[in-house]
């Protein structure tokens, strides 16, 4: 949750401008700046619930989960009867693994404020991260009743589940690419009951979607067509369909692309490698702006080891500024640079397809490889988002991908370790690795 607001009667003037001045470093993501003057308001007041309880918060954001845990326990110990505080708390423990311990702070939580949105959205996260799926899509429509995710106006009847047949659906796109991407998987569905489906999509995907099945129209963002009777948004369709885990439409549910015009030339450019060899992409960064942004990219100074892998020859597939890392660091020599040739996901998905393996943190491109089905080794920080839930190296969402999880809160150091193991042995004998066999390719899209 969100740094609590000052309270001015809560402890002498000196401690409220402290307090006030701490909460808007804190909402301006100065974390460390904000927790030390949250440590200085309670070197003086040690049992000061909201100094506790936003110091706790903050060192959920940056990875500090133990520490975290006992601010937040210390809070609902003061204040029993705050449901902000148990909240904080149930977050604390999903971070941690410990969902049982996490459910029941959360339901504590719901008891003394049931209709709080954002505790009602920290328990739907926690249902699916558990695995149940068909509770956990229910509960995420509680999404929309928070203040910073406010529905869009359409002037289609939003649709409820009930028979579409003659009726002209648009499925609108909602959050990152990489959710439209696995929710993409949905759609035939909605085709398969009757209906005529119009699909949102932002500029990056839309030649990507083009060959996707049980779509009749894709529409630009923004853009609602006159003809639509009915709407839904992409990441409601699993709910709205009644589905749950065993409904899973399976994965690939995507085909590459054919080149576009700028790429006369069919195939990607790459670099030339000696036989035997494996290329491998690499993904190391998300978008800055995610609200976990700190906690799931990892710093590419930690991904050299992987350069120096006998055999593996890596490329670069990292968009947006923490592409700039590799000259910095004097990687692009040892890491060719490839991400200036990609104009959109059906680029990338060329690239994919190019590749023996990709590597990457959780973004778009993990996606991306495992709705086509090509192989890619993703690695997750210790607490993971709740589509990769929990102890598992492999994904129901897709089968061709392979986890890599964090061991301890924040240590990318040993998952590149196991990286780096896996790619050594993959290096050494790809013919008996099918997770990047590249004969297993999906078909190229001849109709984009």
């Amino acid at each position: 949750m969100s740094p609590a607001q000052t309270r001015q009667d809560s402890s002498a003037p000196a401690e409220s401008g402290a307090m006030g001045r701490a909460v808007a470093l804190h909402r301006a993501g100065r974390l460390d700046a904000a927790m030390a003057l949250y440590r200085q308001v309670l070197g003086r007041h040690p049992d000061h619930p909201q100094a506790l309880g936003n110091l706790g918060v903050a060192l959920r954001q940056t990875g500090r989960f133990t520490a975290a845990l006992a601010c937040q326990r210390r809070v609902t110990a003061l204040r029993p009867d705050d449901a902000g505080a148990w909240s904080n708390l149930g977050n604390v423990y999903r971070d941690l693994g410990r969902l049982d311990e996490a459910r029941a702070s959360l339901d504590r939580a719901l008891a003394l404020a049931p209709d709080k949105a954002d505790i009602q959205w920290d328990r739907a996260l926690l249902t699916l991260l558990s695995g149940d799926l068909k509770a956990g899509f229910a509960a995420y429509e509680w999404r929309w009743t928070r203040p910073d995710s406010a529905r869009r106006p359409f002037a289609a009847a939003a649709w409820d589940g009930s028979d579409p047949t003659g009726r002209t659906v648009l499925v609108s796109h909602e959050q990152g690419l990489g959710d439209m991407i696995q929710f993409l998987r949905f759609v035939p569905l909605l085709k398969a009951r009757g209906a005529r489906v119009l699909l949102e999509c932002p500029p990056p995907l839309m030649r990507l979607f083009a060959g996707a099945d049980g779509i009749d129209l894709r529409v630009p963002s923004g853009h609602e067509p006159a003809d639509a009777d009915l709407e839904v948004p992409m990441m409601s369709l699993p709910w709205r369909l009644g589905l749950g885990p065993g409904d899973l439409p399976p994965a690939p549910y995507l085909r590459v692309p054919e080149p576009g015009p700028h790429q006369a030339h069919g195939a990607p450019h790459l670099p030339p490698v000696a036989p035997g060899g494996c290329r491998v992409g690499l993904v190391w960064a998300g978008k800055p702006s995610h609200r976990n942004d700190r906690n799931r990219s990892c710093p590419l100074a930690t991904l050299a080891p992987l350069a120096a892998v006998p055999g593996v020859h890596l490329v670069s597939l990292q968009k947006g500024p923490a592409a700039a890392d590799l000259p910095a660091l004097g990687l692009d020599a040892l890491v060719p640079d490839l991400a200036p040739g990609l104009e959109d996901m059906a680029d990338t998905a060329r690239l994919l397809a190019a590749l023996d393996l990709v590597v990457t943190v959780d973004t778009s491109v993990a996606h991306l490889a495992g709705a086509l089905g090509l192989p890619a080794w993703v690695m997750l920080p210790y607490a993971p988002d709740w589509r990769w839930q929990l102890g598992r190296d492999d994904s129901p969402w897709y089968p061709s991908l392979r986890l890599f999880r964090q061991d301890r809160p924040g240590d990318w150091a040993g998952v590149v370790d196991r990286v780096a193991a896996a790619l050594s042995a993959l290096s050494q004998a790809p013919a008996q690795a099918p997770a990047a066999d590249a004969r297993s390719r999906p078909p190229v899209d001849a109709a984009s």
